[in-house]
């Protein structure tokens, strides 16, 4: 899937969850530079990053796969409808 869409669904959830860019980089062991180029699409999350960030965001089964695998799926729907995403 599109490591832009990818990037724009995390920023949302850490907009959701009031985690800045700097807490998430120190919480997936990664440098800030390294996040911000992931979330802005021009490199891709690896497995252990995406492993990391379902446990972080407590992500359901369902959540996990549309966020990472449905490219139709409209996280900022769910969150503006205030449903549970999680």
């Amino acid at each position: 899937m599109d490591s832009k869409i990818i990037g724009d669904r995390i920023k949302l959830l850490m907009n959701n969850n009031k985690i800045p860019v700097t807490k998430l980089a120190n919480m997936l062991n990664m440098s800030y530079k390294t996040l911000v180029r992931k979330l802005n699409g021009e490199s891709e999350f690896c497995n252990t990053d995406i492993l990391k960030l379902q446990k972080i965001f407590d992500m359901n089964l369902e959540l996990f796969s549309n966020i990472f695998f449905n490219s139709n799926f409209d996280l900022k729907e769910k969150l503006d409808n205030k449903e549970r995403i999680s």
